[in-house]
């Protein structure tokens, strides 16, 4: 069996995003595109049966800019707490959450600024294949095909 090039697997996912867009977050599940191309993926035995495609496809209307505020606001708060303590910008502290039976948890602050750095980026990353989705629409408007 053959395949799907690479090209058009990213340009079902772009159109899939400019659907959704089109279609706006109070959307009722099943009209979501992606709720479409997972429920296929299950049926086809891609996905395992125990995946639910709905979640997956409200996971996806994840929006990039919010995505992308909420890592920044994460990353710069972690850098930052350590002056209101007395600490130079972005030290990091240990501490320790107590699990109970299952003994304590040691966390280091700069996890934080960490995950606030991966939020970020995913955000981007999203953003840009949206911003990819919007410029092949426009293309193909030029062109004259139906989109």
């Amino acid at each position: 069996m053959r395949r799907n090039p690479p090209s058009l697997v990213l340009a079902v996912i772009l159109e899939g995003y400019r659907r959704e867009a089109e279609i706006g977050p109070d959307a009722d599940p099943s009209e979501l595109f992606f709720t479409e191309v997972f429920e296929r993926s299950v049926a086809d035995g891609v996905l395992p049966a125990s995946v639910d495609p709905l979640r997956l496809a409200w996971m996806d209307a994840i929006r990039p800019p919010v995505l992308m505020g909420v890592g920044l606001t994460v990353a710069v708060l972690t850098a930052l707490v350590p002056l209101a303590f007395g600490n130079p910008v972005l030290s990091s502290a240990k501490f320790a959450v107590p699990l109970g039976l299952l003994g304590k948890l040691e966390i280091v602050t700069s996890l934080f600024l960490d995950v606030g750095v991966y939020l970020l980026i995913v955000g981007v990353v999203l953003d840009l294949l949206r911003a990819l989705g919007s410029g092949i629409e426009r293309d193909m408007r030029g062109a004259g095909e139906p989109t």
